[in-house]
C-alpha cells in the first residue's frame, strides 16, 4: 500500500492546471480556469480548475475530482496507478508496503513488452547483419549518435520479434495487445512490421507506447 503521507507529497507535487494544460486549452477566468471538457465533446467551455483547492469539475458532464481522479480519467488507470504515474512525474520515490500485485498489471506488462521490443529493434539497426537501415538513415544525415539519441530500430520480420519476445517470456496475446503482432489463424503469429526502419514512440513519462515504421525503398505502406 502507498502511506497516506506518501499521497499527500505527490498530491502536493501535482500541479492540476499544469497537468490539465498538457492537453486542454485553459483560459483564466478571475480565480479558476476554464476551458472545453477533455472528457465529452463540447464547444462551450464547462470545465474549470480551482486553483486554490486544487479540484476540477465539469458542469456540463458533471464529473469532477482532484489530481488523481483526472489522471485516472485520463489515463484509464486505477487510483493506485495515477499515484505512481504522478509520482514518476515528479521524481518522488514511493516505498509500496504490502501486495505487490499492482505491479503486474496488464498496463505494466506492455510496457515491459514495448521496452523490450524496442532494445530488439535498435540492435538489429545497429549491430545486425543487414546494412540497408543503416544506409538508409545515413543518407538522410542521421548518422550513429542520432540513432543511439532517439533508440531508433530496424525490423527485419520474419518472426525474429515474436520468437525475442517468446523467449523472453512474453505471452502471444501480450503481443497482440501491444500490436507489435498479428495472428495468422491456429494460433500461429507475425510479426507485425517487417523490413521497416522503426522509430519508438514515448509518452511524457518515458514509457516507450507505440512504434511507426517507414518503408525504405519501393513498395507500399
Amino acid at each position: 500500500m502507498i502511506s497516506d503521507e506518501e499521497k499527500d507529497q505527490v498530491r502536493a507535487a501535482s500541479d492540476l492546471v499544469a497537468i490539465v494544460q498538457e492537453t486542454v486549452e485553459l483560459k483564466p477566468r478571475g480565480h479558476e480556469f476554464w476551458g472545453c471538457c477533455p472528457f465529452h465533446g463540447e464547444k462551450t467551455p464547462s470545465f474549470h480548475i480551482i486553483p486554490a483547492t486544487q479540484v476540477w469539475h465539469c458542469f456540463g458532464c458533471g464529473e469532477g475530482g482532484d489530481v488523481f481522479t483526472y489522471i485516472m480519467k485520463r489515463e484509464n488507470l486505477s487510483f493506485p496507478e495515477s499515484i505512481r504515474y504522478l509520482a514518476d512525474r515528479a521524481g518522488i520515490e514511493l516505498h509500496d508496503t504490502g501486495d505487490r500485485r499492482e505491479r503486474g498489471t496488464k498496463r505494466a506488462r506492455i510496457y515491459d513488452l514495448c521496452a523490450e521490443t524496442a532494445q530488439f529493434y535498435h540492435t538489429m539497426l545497429m549491430r545486425g547483419k543487414d546494412g540497408r537501415p543503416r544506409e538508409y538513415f545515413a543518407s538522410r544525415g542521421m548518422g550513429g549518435d542520432v540513432c543511439r539519441r532517439y533508440y531508433l530500430g530496424f525490423a527485419p520480420g520474419r518472426n525474429a520479434l515474436v520468437s525475442h519476445l517468446s523467449q523472453a517470456g512474453f505471452t502471444p496475446q501480450e503481443m497482440i495487445d501491444a500490436n507489435v503482432a498479428v495472428s495468422r489463424g491456429r494460433g500461429q503469429l507475425a510479426d507485425r512490421f517487417y523490413d521497416r526502419v522503426m522509430f519508438p514512440i514515448f509518452d511524457e513519462q518515458g514509457h516507450n507506447i507505440a512504434f511507426g515504421g517507414r518503408i525504405m525503398g519501393d513498395g507500399q505502406p
